[in-house]
């Protein structure tokens, strides 16, 4: 038997000059590009996946201070893995096995069963379907709680994106938040506030520069269709994404990677989540999952160069 590599299975989906390959650890998204061109910042098949690129982040994204909640009365405590901030980051199925449940040559769909553990009390269904269009790329996550109390949720992604010089100070920004997650030196939310009049203002597009961001953005802008549209570009360059957040997704965490040891400040991510850092504690738009309900949301990455179909 051949061994097998950090990330386990590799499945891969490609559609016109598109390929994406997702793991079957985490269902994470390993690598995706057009035309050979980076458009995720990816890390190899033979690597252990580094400063969360690519995982999709469930029961909760970011980070829960002390690895402590309490819902429905009765109190949680989660292991913590983020030992240096004292917090449980990113949730508990982004080193889990998923299975491969369907697919085609465009398309998958990978399945895994969150079920009882150390601080979590419920069983939930998972299914992320990754899928390649005309426009990019599609990912649509449903959750479904098969407990028979109610369930708390939340969830997150965290791709990074990262431009042809591999400087995230070239990177031009557009971010539609009217506001800001203002945080401790830990990085746990403490209130919102506007970004006008901050560095955060992106809602015009400018240069990311030698500005630090490890943020969460609040209040979206949508248009018409629901849709809120975050663009990051490199100009001078055909390279630019516009990362579509579909509705379900209310916040968007922005990060920089000063904190990466591999690739620090080659990338910027930009992170769909349905709520802030610590939303099992605070409650800050915090899910609940009534027994047997479903929630499902789709975000999507559009790169803006080569043949997509």
């Amino acid at each position: 038997m051949s061994p097998r590599g950090p990330s386990g299975l590799q499945n891969v989906i490609t559609l016109g000059e598109q390929q994406a390959v997702i793991t079957e650890v985490g269902a994470t998204l390993r690598s995706y590009t057009v035309g050979g061109v980076d458009v995720v910042d990816p890390f190899g098949p033979d690597e252990v996946c580094a400063g969360s690129r690519g995982q999709p982040l469930i029961p909760w994204p970011n980070r829960l201070d002390g690895g402590r909640y309490r819902f429905a009365g009765v109190a949680h405590q989660v292991p913590i893995n983020d030992v240096a901030g004292g917090t449980a980051i990113h949730g508990l199925t982004n080193w889990a096995g998923w299975d491969r449940s369907q697919g085609t040559t465009s398309e998958v769909t990978l399945t895994h069963t969150l079920y009882p553990k150390l601080g979590w009390d419920w069983i939930v269904d998972l299914a992320i379907t990754y899928g390649l269009t005309a426009d990019g790329l599609r990912v649509t996550t449903t959750a479904t709680n098969r407990s028979a109390d109610p369930c708390p949720f939340g969830a997150g992604f965290h791709p990074y994106f990262r431009p042809p010089s591999g400087r995230v100070e070239d990177v031009v920004l557009e971010l539609p938040a009217d506001g800001y997650d203002v945080t401790d030196d830990r990085l746990i939310p403490t209130g919102h506030a506007p970004v006008d009049d901050t560095p955060w203002d992106f809602r015009k597009p400018r240069r990311i520069g030698d500005l630090a961001i490890n943020l969460g953005f609040n209040t979206l802008r949508r248009d018409p269709d629901g849709v809120a549209r975050f663009t990051a570009r490199q100009p001078d360059t055909d390279w630019s994404v516009a990362v579509l957040f579909g509705p379900g997704w209310d916040w968007a965490v922005v990060y920089t990677g000063e904190m990466l040891v591999k690739g620090r400040r080659e990338s910027v991510a930009i992170e769909p989540m349905t709520g802030p850092a610590n939303m099992l504690q605070s409650g800050d738009n915090l899910l609940t999952l009534q027994p047997g309900q479903s929630w499902e949301a789709w975000w999507s990455i559009h790169p803006g160069w080569g043949s997509l179909s």
